[in-house]
This record gives structure tokens, C-alpha cells and sequence, in this order.
């Protein structure tokens, strides 16, 4: 007789997915189909013999992993045996990202709790800091300094957040910030739906970060655009930096 469960489960026992989270995601986006069904929920039971046909696996977590991906590409960047500290975890598409590219360890910082995904939390590599407002990072939360930060963040200005990261940076350690300009523009500024769609106004944005940025003695070495846009569209932008 065949065995009946839930499909998440099943994608993950058939090797499919690592987790049953990351296999839920792919069923809501619609990348995995079986046969004898026309659409299908997480919470489905199928029998264990049916066969699956997956569209797209994902290589990360979440899409931020691509926009970190392209700015390691980009800038040629050596990540191996390097620890680091990402502001703004959230589901772990940054640390997923940095792990793969060799990363000795990730001090993984979100503002919230219980975002990241299962198979980040169970990386020994990781260490999960939840419920911390990256505003007010102190060197002592974490024990010792980085040669790396990663920084995600939505509905603030990394202008808030960076200075209080720079004293746990490395003397040459690098600095790679998400820039959004729809979070670094004024009110006004910001068009229907939250899109940016001036191009001045963005090179303006980009400039003033650049500027910014040398302040806190951080030297900006390139930009780069995000090879995938944000939710509802904006341009968003990397800048790579490094602390002299």
C-alpha cells in the first residue's frame, strides 16, 4: 500500500530541497509540479511514489543571495576562511551566499525573530543574532571583529545603521552595503508604488553615500548594479567599500 504525506516532506526526503521551508517556497512560487495535479499546497498529502518535476531550483535561500552573488562576481572578491557579520539576515539569502562562496563563519543580525531559514539555523557556521536594532550594535556583541560586512536592510537609511559597524570592521576589512535609493530619498522624492525612477536623483544618492562613506573612513573601491531589482521594482545598488 502506498504511503501517504505531505508534500513538503516528501521533496525533502526525495533530496529535492534541503528543507521543508525552502520546499514550501518553491511550491507558493510555483516550481514544482507532480503528476495527477493541477495546482498544489504545501499542506497536500500525495503518495510517496509520485514523481516530481522541479522547475529552477534555487541555489540560495532567498533572492538576496543573487544580489550578493553578482557584487562577489563583480569585484572579484576572495570570500574564503573569512568571517563576517550580515546586517539585515532576514531569511539568510546574504549569509547563504557568503557560506557558499567559503566563508569561515557568519554572525547572522536581524531586527526580527525566527526569519532565517532552517538549514542556516542548523549551520554550525552561523551564529543567529535575532531581535537586535542594528542602530545600536556594539563591538561587544559579538567577540571579535570581522573581515566582512553585508548589509540588507529595508525602511531605513543605512546612514543610521553604518557608524555604529565600523569599529567591529578589520582594519582593511571590507564593507558591501544594499543601497536602495527609495530608502535614502526624501518623502517627496519617492514615486507611486515606492519606486525611484530618476536617474539623477539616484546617481545623487550614490554620490552622497560615496561621500558619506569616506567620512567614516571607509574607502568606496566600486559600485555595482544589483543584478535583480527590488520588490516593487527599484534599482537597487552595492557598493563596495573598505575600511582604511
Amino acid at each position: 500500500m502506498k504511503k501517504r504525506q505531505q508534500i513538503v516532506q516528501l521533496l525533502v526526503e526525495k533530496g529535492f530541497y534541503p528543507t521543508c521551508e525552502q520546499a514550501r517556497r518553491a511550491i507558493m512560487a510555483g516550481k514544482v509540479s507532480a503528476e495527477g495535479y493541477s495546482s498544489l499546497k504545501p499542506g497536500l498529502l500525495v503518495h510517496d511514489a509520485i514523481e516530481f518535476e522541479i522547475r529552477e531550483p534555487e541555489r540560495f535561500v532567498s533572492r538576496g543571495g543573487y544580489k550578493l552573488e553578482g557584487a562577489l562576481e563583480a569585484f572579484n572578491l576572495i570570500i574564503q576562511g573569512k568571517i563576517a557579520l550580515d546586517i539585515g539576515a532576514s531569511t539568510g539569502g546574504f549569509t547563504d551566499c557568503l557560506l557558499q562562496a567559503g566563508a569561515q563563519k557568519v554572525y547572522a543580525v536581524d531586527v526580527g525573530k525566527f526569519l532565517l531559514d532552517e538549514s542556516l539555523r542548523n549551520d554550525p557556521r552561523v551564529v543567529q543574532i535575532d531581535g537586535m536594532n542594528a542602530r545600536f550594535f556594539k563591538p561587544a556583541d559579538i567577540p571579535e571583529n570581522v573581515d566582512i560586512i553585508t548589509m540588507d536592510v529595508s525602511f531605513i537609511s543605512i546612514k543610521k545603521i553604518i557608524p555604529a559597524l565600523i569599529s567591529s570592521l578589520k582594519k582593511e576589512g571590507i564593507m558591501l552595503v544594499l543601497v536602495k535609493p527609495q530608502f535614502e530619498a526624501k518623502k517627496n522624492q519617492v514615486g507611486k508604488k515606492g519606486v525611484v525612477h530618476d536617474q539623477k536623483l539616484i546617481s545623487l544618492i550614490l554620490d552622497d553615500m560615496i561621500k558619506f562613506l569616506k567620512v567614516l573612513c571607509l574607502d568606496v573601491c566600486g559600485q555595482v548594479k544589483s543584478p535583480i531589482t527590488g520588490p516593487a521594482g527599484n534599482q537597487e545598488y552595492i557598493l563596495w567599500a573598505v575600511k582604511v
